[in-house]
């Protein structure tokens, strides 16, 4: 993916996940599913909320964490991703209340579907990385997604190995934006390096 991205190939971790997988299939690592299309099955997660449950004296801490966890991420990984696209202003996002009331709808959604917290991903970084830097792609993106639903055992055939190269990658658009830092402004530099060395 490294020297695909070194070459500026276009799609270039999309490439070496599929290559990876096809090697994969050769070796042993994956196999072929025997179903190719499956239905979801939405009635085990969708609408089973426990309620009752969160308000549960130690599940509120659980709750204020994830909110927390979820705020966070979804302001660093908008401002990652938009300073990779070059989209800030200043050091702002302009309307970034927009986005993340955006994230917050996807969040509440993600919620009642039952599936993991629904947020933005620092992934993104690669399809800006690809040229993406309109609302068109993520509309794209979730348009798959939803048809991707259909085909999960197709999604199976990938093994680890074809997608860990890929957040290494996704790992480097992130480290990139370190040069950014005013590394002589101690009251900047600190935090950043604190959170830097933190996150692992």
């Amino acid at each position: 993916m490294a020297s695909l991205l070194a070459r500026k190939v276009k799609g270039a971790i999309l490439v070496g996940i599929l290559g990876s997988t096809i090697l994969a299939l050769f070796m042993g690592v994956t196999s072929l599913p025997s179903e190719w299309i499956k239905v979801p099955q939405v009635s085990e997660t969708f609408l089973r909320l426990d309620i009752a449950g969160a308000f549960r004296l130690g599940l509120v801490d659980i709750v204020f964490a994830f909110f927390f966890v979820d705020l966070f991420d979804n302001v660093g990984t908008l401002l990652g991703v938009s300073q990779q696209a070059g989209l800030l202003r200043e050091g702002k996002l302009p309307r970034i209340n927009k986005a993340l009331f955006s994230a917050a709808v996807g969040s509440t959604f993600g919620a009642l579907s039952g599936t993991s917290t629904v947020t933005s991903y620092i992934e993104s970084a690669s399809g800006v990385a690809e040229g993406g830097r309109t609302g068109l792609t993520a509309v794209v993106t979730g348009l798959l997604f939803s048809l991707a639903m259909f085909f999960s055992p197709v999604a199976g055939i990938i093994p680890e190995p074809a997608t860990a190269p890929a957040l290494i990658i996704v790992g480097y658009f992130m480290i990139k934006i370190v040069r950014e830092i005013e590394w002589d402004e101690i009251t900047e530099a600190v935090p950043a390096f604190v959170t830097i060395i933190s996150i692992p």
